[in-house]
């Protein structure tokens, strides 16, 4: 496992509007290194607009987002190549093999060797090189999890990440927080399903400000 680079995520007096309409308001939150936190909501409440802004994806109408490093701070924007996204679509190629999405993913410095791990801990190594739009709903969201593993990067955000996976599955999400935190990983996680990884987790609950 590679050693990544630690990242304290810190957001402060949030408020988000889409289009005139406020989702959410005066929003702060904490994520340090070696924690999950999760985001709890109803329908509407803005998990995933909230988890976008993180991300970089959109920005806040009022507040800030800082992404902390050791050697640097970006604040307001992306945190260009630290953040691994698995949101509702699962992103994968489908004309292309489960092996050749691997390769598209991959950090500099990934081994074929290495690769071939994250496959079997996925439980997808015989399925390597079939098409992936021929895979199952829960195999496809397997291989969106790869991403995670194969770019090494400090920050996890994850939205719905159980979604189409068994209780299998979602056994393995637990088990891959468990060993990104180890590494000193964050990870910030929009879910209704319960997970329950063995590892630091705080909560947040938005509250719906949609009329």
């Amino acid at each position: 496992m590679h050693k990544i680079n630690a990242c304290t995520v810190r957001c402060q007096n949030l408020d988000f509007y889409r289009g005139s309409q406020l989702i959410f308001r005066d929003v702060s939150l904490l994520a340090t290194p070696g924690s999950i936190l999760m985001i709890r909501g109803s329908n509407g409440s803005g998990k995933t607009s909230l988890l976008r802004l993180i991300a970089g994806f959109s920005h806040p109408q009022n507040g800030t987002i800082e992404h902390c490093f050791d050697d640097k701070i970006w604040l307001n924007g992306p945190a260009i190549g630290q953040i691994g996204w698995l949101g509702h679509k699962n992103g994968i190629k489908g004309e292309l093999s489960i092996l050749e999405n691997l390769a598209l993913w991959k950090a500099a410095g990934t081994s074929a060797d290495e690769l071939q791990q994250i496959l079997q801990k996925l439980g997808l190594k015989n399925l390597q090189s079939q098409p992936a739009h021929t895979l199952s709903a829960g195999q496809q969201r397997r291989l969106a999890l790869a991403r995670l593993l194969v770019g090494q990067h400090p920050i996890w955000m994850m939205d719905e990440p159980s979604a189409n996976l068994d209780k299998d599955g979602s056994r393995l999400i637990e088990q891959l927080l468990v060993e990104h935190t180890a590494n000193n990983g964050t990870a910030i996680i929009a879910s209704h399903d319960p997970l329950h990884p063995n590892a630091p987790v705080s909560f947040i609950k938005l509250l719906c400000e949609a009329a």
